[in-house]
């Protein structure tokens, strides 16, 4: 494999990681802000699986391989997550507002039950 193609799939690699911190960071992100994480994972997922098909028909170092690998099993973790959050909104806006006014532990524990009940009555219905 020449420089010039190498140099390439750095780039590309380099594109994926920018995805998948972009991913990341959006699910610290308050509720509206992390439809960022869908998008920047979604385009993460493809990447990687480009990339994984160009690296095996190149006959790439192995590691590039992995990479594209690693990249779309974290960019697929995130979305998943993301998704999920998206699907249950007004629960996922909800929690996000009480976890920023809970100041002691107890409160906390409060916001993740009342989330995990909202949830759960959501999935009945």
């Amino acid at each position: 494999m020449d420089e010039e193609t190498r140099a390439r799939y750095r780039r590309w690699l380099g594109w994926l990681v920018l995805a998948l911190v972009l991913g990341y960071a959006g699910l610290e992100m308050p509720m509206p802000w992390r439809v960022v994480t869908i998008v920047a994972s979604l385009a993460g997922v493809i990447g990687a699986i480009v990339l994984l098909v160009k690296c095996l028909r190149a006959k790439a170092p192995a590691m590039l391989s992995v990479s594209a690998v690693v990249v779309m099993v974290c960019c697929g973790f995130f979305l998943l997550s993301a998704v999920m959050q998206a699907i249950f909104w007004n629960a996922s806006v909800e929690f996000d507002e009480c976890l920023r006014t809970a100041v002691t532990e107890r409160a906390t524990n409060a916001c993740y039950e009342d989330y995990e009940q909202s949830i759960t009555s959501l999935q009945l219905r």
